[in-house]
């Protein structure tokens, strides 16, 4: 089992190598107006940068361009982020810490604002803590935030400020909607865009075309997990001090069949996700053994059975690395928790033992991925003490799994 743990972290430290550094075709203006053509490392940010790296044409030295000197870089047909100075709402969003106050808290900053939806009506967008807030300009407004504002009233209820609809409604509403009308418009990128989209058009239709820049999307996958475990067993009693009676029981190859379910977040270029993949697994190998039974030797002969069955729930997070559009490397971790089936040591000439206990261990693992419809992975699985009920015996079931995955969606 040591050689497969070797293997294992060699594999994780290879496939990192793969992990390319990938730039793209862009550009950024500096303070000076003056337009650079250059390419422009793709982080495809989640929170808005305030600084990038870029390659000039015919170098290959990195370098760095900070938020102090660029006013507007883009990665073509990716994303924009134009520099603005704006007040941002600096509120607090998450449940547990609301404030009794309707209005926003006010706080100036200047930030590379990621422009959604450009044209005649701007929409742009900014990360503060886990919540997105959205800005608009138009040809005669400057930008400001839409504003979307959770607090509590005097009762403790949570209620919101909407000003947003009544901002839509006044400076950007081509189609005359009324104010229950925009209700509708949901606080979020995607009906934003939508709306921001549709009132581009409707105020100018011959205009060029309204740039609505590529947005990454999170994704559920469906595996099928079919693989074999290889497991192996060591029991040992120590009820007297004078000797103590092991029981190593072979390393098996066993079936094991599962379902993964997987989430890809939308931002880094899904790179990263979360998954469950639950499985089920047996175990079983036999041993005799000679036993020593007092201080003359006595040869004694003992027969032990050990049938393992349990359900596997592993889950964690999982980070790939693109090699190519059709494939790419990924490394996991996370824990696993293993539910009993009905295991067993079947003793013939003493009492049998029965391993009820539910069970945690951490799980690595490491494989590649073939056009997002195919997987191979390798998973270690730190050992089980399967007899941790029992205060005379200890023991320690090691795994490590060779998974093979099909995605349905």
């Amino acid at each position: 089992m040591k050689n497969y743990i070797t293997i294992a972290f060699l594999l994780l430290s290879t496939i990192s190598t793969f992990s390319q550094i990938k730039f793209e075709n862009g550009y950024f203006i500096d303070n000076d107006g003056v337009r650079t053509e250059c390419l422009i490392k793709n982080m495809d940010w989640r929170n808005n940068p305030s600084e990038f790296l870029y390659i000039l044409p015919e170098s290959n030295i990195q370098k760095s361009a900070y938020i102090s000197v660029v006013s507007e870089f883009e990665i073509f047909g990716e994303s924009k982020y134009e520099r603005k100075d704006v007040r941002v709402d600096i509120s607090e969003s998450d449940l547990n810490r609301l404030d009794y106050e309707r209005n926003p808290k006010w706080e100036n900053r200047t930030v590379f604002l990621k422009v959604l939806v450009e044209g005649d009506i701007n929409l742009y967008q900014y990360l503060l803590g886990n919540n997105f807030k959205y800005f608009y300009s138009t040809s005669e407004n400057n930008i400001e935030q839409l504003i979307f504002k959770e607090y509590l009233t005097k009762r403790g209820d949570v209620t919101r400020n909407l000003t947003y609809v009544d901002q839509l409604f006044k400076n950007v509403n081509c189609k005359d909607l009324s104010v229950n009308k925009l209700k509708n418009t949901k606080y979020s990128q995607t009906p934003l865009i939508k709306y921001f989209k549709e009132n581009n058009l409707c105020q100018n239709p011959n205009a060029e075309t309204v740039k609505n820049y590529r947005r990454n999307k999170g994704k559920f996958n469906l595996r099928i997990t079919p693989g074999v475990n290889i497991s192996s067993l060591s029991m040992m009693n120590g009820l007297d001090n004078k000797y103590k009676n092991s029981y190593d029981f072979d390393s098996e190859i066993n079936l094991r069949i599962g379902a993964e379910f997987e989430y890809v977040f939308p931002f880094n270029k899904n790179k990263w996700s979360i998954f469950i993949d639950p499985n089920y697994y047996t175990y079983s190998s036999s041993i005799q053994k000679e036993l020593e039974t007092s201080f003359i030797t006595i040869k004694t002969i003992i027969n032990a059975d050990a049938i393992i069955k349990r359900l596997a729930i592993p889950f964690g997070v999982r980070h790939y690395m693109f090699h190519n559009d059709n494939i790419k490397f990924f490394v996991d971790a996370g824990f696993s928790y293993d539910a009993d089936l009905g295991s067993m040591i079947i003793f013939d000439i003493r009492e049998d033992l029965e391993l009820e206990a539910p069970l945690y261990n951490i799980i690595v693992g490491a494989g590649i991925n073939v056009k997002n419809k195919y997987s191979v992975e390798i998973r270690y699985f730190s050992p089980d003490y399967l007899s941790a009920s029992y205060i005379y015996w200890d023991s320690k079931f090691n795994t490590f799994s060779f998974i093979f995955g099909y995605n349905f969606l």
